[in-house]
């Protein structure tokens, strides 16, 4: 980046390691999924294939879920037999475009459910919009932006399959036509690459913002839990866009990344919330824009033939069940009592709703 005043390089080192793909809590879920549907590392190539993976991954540590802790302590007990699937998939060549940086001779692929990004075109600058606001903090993502993801074939991405697919709140828009266009960036733009925790540490503390807000994982004296309201250092957005246009993360560093927390004497930091392979751009930094035809969210479901090798996912469903039933973790028997407390207000409710109808019912009989 040829006269640039940036505290950090754009290029940091690609963190991937058979210890992430163990430790990550993405990482944890990628191999237990991977695992339950024999997916090969020539399979996992496939950028659609490994999109679709990957939602499905980071769907099953929706923050917002209560079964998601109990899941996770499982896993971290399941995780070292799992130690040759991640260090065969650590050093697979096959999925070296799993930690890609952005290319700026492709096109990008915007896409979202609404056309209602202001602005979108040359008046994005994201160092001009006032200050750090408390979404920003919490999320971990700046506002205004435009998100991009890179195209692979019949101009899908990522982003295209994590939205259609939802994940977190993406879950809210079912069914909405996914509009799309096709961004040509400049070949000059700045972009600084997420290639894993410590990139995303090392941008947090390069362009400091103290957030109180979100959700994390923590690793305590009794297991993973999650926690609200921990100071946690996260990028200052405007600041960051005096210095960049945008800020890529990768397929793989998004799965190696996510709640994966780096502690030191500046503070704690964690990727959190990044749900696709993507670029932020804070400041617009196109040639040129084309307007491709909306998508039918239901044009992308899997027909469960087995012909696609994505038919064969494993979402693991049952993980929460197996928790719930086998765990033997603080959060698996929090899950248990709760579970267990809310079949007992059932039983000792007042008639179902059901009931209740029948019963008005035979009221109304002479």
């Amino acid at each position: 980046m040829t006269g640039s005043t940036a505290p950090i390089p754009a290029d940091q080192p690609v963190e991937r390691s058979a210890d992430l793909f163990l430790s990550a809590p993405a990482g944890q879920v990628l191999l237990a999924i991977v695992e339950a549907s024999d997916f090969t590392p020539s399979e996992l190539a496939d950028p659609e294939l490994a999109a679709r993976v990957a939602t499905a991954v980071m769907d099953e540590i929706n923050p917002w879920r209560g079964t998601t802790p109990a899941v996770l302590e499982r896993l971290a007990l399941e995780s070292p037999a799992r130690r040759p699937l991640a260090e065969r998939l650590a050093a697979a060549p096959e999925l070296d475009g799993w930690f890609a940086p952005l290319h700026r001779a492709r096109p990008q692929l915007w896409s979202s459910y609404t056309d209602h990004v202001k602005p979108f075109g040359p008046g994005l600058n994201r160092a001009k919009n006032g200050p750090m606001s408390p979404w920003e903090g919490y999320a971990h993502k700046p506002h205004p932006t435009v998100l991009t993801s890179t195209p692979f074939d019949d101009d899908l991405s990522s982003l295209v399959i994590t939205t259609a697919l939802g994940v977190n709140d993406l879950h809210m828009y079912d069914n909405a036509p996914i509009r799309r266009r096709r961004l040509s960036v400049r070949p000059d733009a700045r972009v600084y690459e997420i290639t894993g925790p410590k990139a995303w540490a090392a941008l947090a503390r390069a362009y400091p913002y103290v957030s109180h807000e979100g959700h994390h994982v923590e690793q305590g004296p009794d297991g993973l839990s999650y926690t609200s309201d921990r100071a946690t250092l996260v990028p200052d957005w405007p600041a960051v866009a005096r210095d960049w246009d945008g800020v890529h993360v990768s397929l793989g560093a998004m799965l190696l990344s996510t709640e994966v927390p780096i502690l030191d004497d500046a503070g704690r930091s964690a990727l959190w919330a990044w749900d696709a392979e993507g670029t932020y751009w804070l400041r617009w930094a196109f040639e040129d824009e084309v307007i491709l035809p909306a998508i039918d969210e239901q044009a992308l479901e899997v027909s469960g033939s087995g012909t696609d090798p994505a038919s064969r996912i494993s979402w693991p469903a049952s993980l929460w069940h197996r928790a719930l039933m086998e765990g033997d973790g603080p959060e698996a028997r929090k899950l248990r009592s709760s579970h267990m407390e809310a079949q007992s207000r059932l039983s000792r409710s007042p008639a179902t709703g059901l009931q209740r109808i029948r019963e008005a019912a035979r009221r109304r009989l002479p």
